[in-house]
């Protein structure tokens, strides 16, 4: 099993977490992408026991790194 980058969050009541799959669907990728991702700390993720969730505004901000051009 990959190890994943540990991180801490800090409590926030606003926010929205979604799955590996919504992730991969949203990026039009697959989950082994969004994991490879995750796995290499480019994309922040939760864990919650065995599951996996990434917040709205970690994926903005790694949609926003991954920016080209103007």
């Amino acid at each position: 099993m990959p190890q994943y980058p540990k991180q801490t969050i800090t409590p926030d009541t606003n926010l929205q977490l979604r799955d590996v799959g919504s992730v991969a669907r949203r990026l039009g990728v697959s989950t082994k992408s969004v994991r490879r991702a995750i796995a290499a700390g480019d994309l922040t993720a939760h864990r919650l026991g065995r599951l996996l969730r990434v917040a709205d505004s970690d994926l903005e901000a790694y949609l926003a790194r991954r920016r080209i051009g103007g």
